[in-house]
């Protein structure tokens, strides 16, 4: 199931209020990753990684579309202090997405 209109609308207006950077890039270094090194260190609580996985889950092409995954991811990227993440989860969560 896709996303509404709106959602995609607001999704990108967080992300360039966020500065986003493409969700492949991690903070330790500026090489692309695969999909599967972005899981990974998703899953081992890297708050770049996991707010690079969010975003691919939000969008739905590389990945199947599941906005509650992607909302407990960038709850938890936030939670680590990742500013990027705050302001996508405020406008999530003004949105509805995945709440």
């Amino acid at each position: 199931m896709r996303k509404p209109l709106l959602s995609r609308l607001v999704l990108i207006g967080a992300l360039a209020m966020a500065g986003a950077t493409a969700p492949a890039q991690t903070s330790d270094n500026d090489a692309m990753l695969s999909l599967e090194e972005i899981r990974t260190r998703a899953e081992a609580s890297d708050p770049v990684a996991m707010v690079g996985y969010a975003m691919l889950l939000l969008d739905g092409g590389v990945v199947a579309y599941d906005a509650n995954q992607a909302a407990e991811l960038i709850t938890a990227a936030a939670d680590t202090g990742n500013r990027q993440a705050q302001l996508i989860l405020v406008v999530m969560l003004e949105a509805g997405l995945g709440m």
